[in-house]
């Protein structure tokens, strides 16, 4: 898939420069069934009811609870989605346990997104990421927030000021552009293994994004839709939360710009 929806924000490198064939709606639909979308929660009870129903069919579900205390487990139980408990706070943290529980409770799968559990995010457009994917034009899929339909209020200032600053940052010290470093992204599993992500918090998605610019990897951004979140923000204090955010990014960006990484996984095969 090409045209005037799709920025490459990073060319990179990589595999995915070699051009491969057109895959089939057939070929999206296997893939489709071979995703594991991990869905972090802490008291969704509003909004990961919808979260799980609008997932493509044939994707698997793993909601990692952060000790909710609401009805949002019962929810989950009623669509039958996979559980995983992790008790450590932070965004990283509940991801990774995720990611950590791919082989035990979904083996068959070799493609990874992350969607977050309050039914903001557009999950039918998991699709597209795919075809891009499997077309070998891109290592990994981001979905751009900025670019994308957005509802009013959906990105708060907050928000808005750690995407702004990320990109800054990212651009600075790796020379690749962004819109965004939202949650629904989508790459393989071996890939995200490969980049041995250490950060267990907020800077969980920059760094995931700095790691893959260092390693010359092909990123490709098309637009997300976006809603308001259903029920309550997790994050309270604009001015305070900035500025917590912008340190922490400065950071993570800066460590995964000096230190030795290891081999990504194309250089491994």
């Amino acid at each position: 898939m090409t045209g005037s929806d799709v920025i490459v924000s990073s060319p990179g490198s990589g595999p995915s420069t070699r051009a491969n064939r057109r895959p089939t709606a057939e070929d999206i639909r296997q893939a489709l069934a071979r995703t594991v979308a991990i869905i972090p929660v802490w008291n969704e009870e509003v909004g990961i009811g919808p979260t799980l129903r609008d997932l493509p069919e044939g994707v698997f579900p793993i909601v990692v609870d952060n000790g909710s205390t609401d009805r949002t487990l019962e929810i989950v139980a009623q669509h039958g989605a996979a559980v995983v408990h992790e008790k450590r706070k932070g965004y990283g943290s509940v991801v990774w346990a995720g990611v950590e529980a791919i082989p035990k409770v979904a083996p068959h799968c070799e493609f990874v997104t992350f969607v977050d559990g309050d039914h903001a995010d557009h999950t039918d457009e998991l699709a597209r990421h795919l075809e891009l994917l499997l077309s070998g034009e891109a290592d990994m899929v981001l979905g751009s927030r900025v670019r994308g339909e957005r509802e009013q209020g959906a990105l708060p200032t907050k928000s808005r000021f750690a995407i702004w600053y990320s990109r800054l940052l990212i651009w600075r010290f790796y020379r690749s552009r962004f819109t965004d470093l939202g949650p629904l992204r989508v790459l393989r599993l071996e890939a995200l293994q490969s980049l041995d992500m250490k950060d267990r918090g907020m800077g969980w998605t920059v760094e995931m994004q700095a790691k893959a610019a260092r390693l010359g990897w092909r990123m490709v951004e098309i637009p997300a839709g976006y809603r308001q979140r259903q029920g309550q923000s997790k994050i309270s204090g604009e001015i305070k939360a900035a500025i917590r955010v912008g340190f922490k990014l400065l950071g993570t960006v800066l460590r995964w710009r000096f230190q030795r990484l290891r081999p990504d996984w194309y250089e491994e095969r």
